[in-house]
């Protein structure tokens, strides 16, 4: 009888082994296909910069100096690495190959999310949901061809790795922490400090643990000594930033930018508007059901894991891609121990219906669904109460001329001396200027035009006050030698110009205007 039982439940766990590898097939393609559709075929002003840094590196080495700007700045890349990359990229595929290395990214991102949460929570089914949030969070925005979509990779499996080694207490976890830490010091050295936070949860659960060994309620608090082992990971980690061509960058970036006056003027670092991010309420809700609608007993680590990057996504709207990736990732474990306590067959269930023909059919019209709202450029992007009219169903990469002056620029670079004129720009489009070759007065990379790091001048700040008439344009242009400004057509400073007889249109379009700044009539007025 025995015998009979344990051929039973072996026959039974082959079943299961070959139902889940179907699954596994059936959401990675599904998978492939969303992360594919949610990649858009417009570029962000930062893709252009990057192309341009990438090629001035890969031709002249980190020299320390910007190059892209008339201001004479110094300058380090954060992300050299990726810059290059991308810059190597476009010089092989053109745009058209920094869009597939974008959706590349992407499907790595997607798959890496699912085999990390189907590792970690031991469930297919709650692995693919926790990726279909992901994706849908990020699909507003953070799937660009930015250093940021390698970041996301590394800090998760950052994670994983630290769970992994609390778990089993294998060395190799650390040597791939270290590994981790070094990648992103060169990727990514923004998010270089961000790295250390992650380690705060599993101490900070330690020292409360020491202090008081004791759970009480549902809050479950743990006194692992393999944190201590921990603590001198993320230490010996410090010195990862040391391995990097770019100086004290990794450990000095983000307290610059920090102290500096972009994080006030700059959308993604402004503080997010919880009532208009469906994403974070999505996030927030998710655990929120856990923590008040179940009895499942909660880690303070992981309580302190997803309050304090609840936290920073209030502070700063950049960081709901963290708050999504990682909170989700320990959201996925407690939907498992949640399921395995209170419905131990709903998982097997659930993939047994998913697997029958209608579930199967019912499936792949949900994900072309939503695959077509998101490659119409529409669908989820409601929520930042924007409808992109102009990228319905786009068929390549595609430069959006009503964001870049792609026809003022083709104008300047026919007609003007790019090399002995100062042009005045706004901040949107400056990128895009540097990738056709016309020095800039200020770009997306906002930190260089703050006097933390450039020490000369806070040339942002002036491009505020001008822009948003708080200061006098004209003798703001000058005590700078501005010789040319390029608007938008609906700027508040085009009224102004088009009215002053300084001021002279050179070019204009639909969206764009292009002045020169005339110095005789200015002389004629002076005497």
């Amino acid at each position: 009888m025995q015998e009979y039982l344990y051929f039973c439940a072996a026959f039974k766990n082959i079943i299961m082994s070959a139902i889940y590898k179907k699954f596994d097939v059936f959401v990675l393609s599904a998978i492939a296909i969303l992360c594919y559709s949610a990649t858009p075929l417009w570029f962000q002003n930062d893709t252009f910069y990057s192309i341009m840094v990438g090629e001035r590196i890969a031709e002249q080495g980190i020299d320390m100096t910007d190059g892209f700007s008339w201001h004479d700045l110094p300058y380090c890349s954060p992300h050299w690495a990726f810059d290059v990359i991308v810059y190597w990229i476009y010089n092989t595929g053109g745009l058209w190959g920094v869009y597939i290395y974008t959706v590349m990214l992407c499907l790595l991102l997607g798959l890496t999310v699912y085999a990390l949460n189907r590792r970690f929570s031991c469930n297919r089914a709650v692995a693919f949901f926790v990726t279909a949030v992901v994706l849908f969070v990020l699909y507003n925005g953070f799937i660009t061809a930015r250093a940021q979509m390698m970041s996301y990779i590394f800090l998760l499996i950052a994670v994983y790795f630290i769970e992994k080694f609390l778990a089993s207490k294998r060395i190799i976890f650390c040597a791939g922490l270290f590994i981790v830490a070094v990648l992103i010091a060169n990727v990514h050295a923004a998010v270089f400090p961000f790295f250390f936070v992650l380690f705060i949860p599993y101490i900070t659960e330690f020292i409360i643990a020491t202090l008081k060994p004791k759970n009480t309620g549902r809050l479950l608090i743990v006194r692992d000594n393999g944190v201590k082992w921990l603590s001198l990971v993320a230490v010996v980690c410090l010195f990862a930033g040391l391995l990097t061509p770019t100086g004290d960058t990794p450990y000095t970036y983000l307290f610059k930018t920090i102290a500096g006056m972009s994080m006030v003027n700059i959308t993604e670092h402004r503080p997010l508007i919880l009532i208009l991010s469906i994403g974070t309420m999505l996030v927030a809700g998710l655990f929120l059901f856990f923590i008040i609608l179940t009895s499942i007993r909660i880690r303070l680590k992981d309580l302190l894991m997803v309050g304090g990057l609840f936290i920073m996504t209030l502070a700063g709207n950049r960081h709901l891609s963290l708050f999504a990736i990682i909170g989700m990732f320990f959201w996925g474990k407690l939907a498992s121990d949640y399921l395995k306590e209170k419905q131990p067959e709903l998982t097997d269930r659930f993939i047994d219906v998913v697997l029958k023909r209608k579930g199967v059919i019912i499936t792949i019209i949900c994900v072309i669904f939503f695959s077509a709202l998101m490659r119409s450029g529409f669908g989820m992007r409601i929520y930042d109460r924007k409808f992109h009219t102009g990228f319905y169903f786009l068929t390549k990469p595609t430069i959006d001329e009503v964001s870049y002056p792609v026809k003022a620029c083709n104008y300047i670079t026919d007609s003007l001396d790019v090399k002995n004129i100062r042009l005045f720009n706004e901040y949107n489009y400056g990128s895009y200027l540097m990738f056709r070759h016309i020095p800039v007065f200020v770009d997306s990379r906002a930190d260089l035009y703050t006097i933390e790091f450039n020490g000369k001048r806070n040339i942002l700040q002036d491009f505020f006050d001008i822009s948003r008439i708080k200061k006098f344009y004209d003798e703001a242009f000058e005590d700078y030698g501005v010789t040319h400004v390029l608007l938008k057509r609906d700027a508040a400073l085009t009224t102004l110009l088009s009215r002053d007889i300084r001021y002279r249109e050179l070019y204009w379009d639909d969206n764009f205007v292009l002045f020169l700044r005339d110095t005789a009539v200015i002389d004629d007025q002076q005497e």
